[in-house]
């Protein structure tokens, strides 16, 4: 009984914080996965990093903060059907769907600096930087791809079911 009662309150708690998934998933872990690519491509000491690592969570946060909003735009005029009001499913395939389209906006951006800066500035960059960019950019790019589906998959499957109901009713009421 005690178990029922602690999930209990996790859900009202969970209630009460309705944004905590969009946090986590199209915020927080695409700001690590976003500092992660700086400290590869930069040369970056683990060590500093590592003795820093609340700075680090905290720079990784603000960053998943500053590029959510663009990405949450870019795919909302995109994707029209990505308006509107989401249930649970619905809302972490959306969080997910940002996290991962965040991540592949970012690795563009950091890209886009590193050739301008070898162009411009003449500075040298190792091929292992471009491998790196490149390869994370496919990578983004297909995840974006399989969220997308996953949501439109929900989505649909969210109608399908609220059809199912209507018509139920309509039987019982016959």
């Amino acid at each position: 009984m005690e178990e029922n009662s602690l999930e209990d309150y996790g859900k009202q708690i969970f209630d009460k914080i309705p944004d905590i998934a969009f946090d986590w998933y199209a915020r927080l872990i695409p700001g690590i996965i976003c500092v992660s690519l700086l400290v590869l491509v930069n040369y970056i000491n683990l060590a500093f990093i590592s003795s820093n690592l609340a700075i680090t969570v905290l720079i990784a946060y603000l960053i998943g903060h500053i590029i959510q909003p663009f990405s949450s735009g870019i795919l909302q005029k995109k994707y029209p059907k990505l308006k509107g009001k989401k249930g649970p499913l619905l809302s972490k395939a959306y969080s997910e769907l940002i996290g991962f389209f965040s991540c592949l906006l970012f690795t563009f951006l950091l890209l886009c600096y590193k050739i301008t800066n070898q162009t411009i500035l003449n500075e040298s960059y190792s091929i292992e930087n471009y491998i790196i960019l490149g390869f994370s950019l496919i990578l983004f790019l297909f995840a974006v791809d399989l969220r997308k589906k996953a949501y439109y998959r929900k989505h649909l499957g969210q109608y399908s079911e609220k059809s199912k109901k209507s018509k139920k009713s309509n039987k019982k009421s016959a």
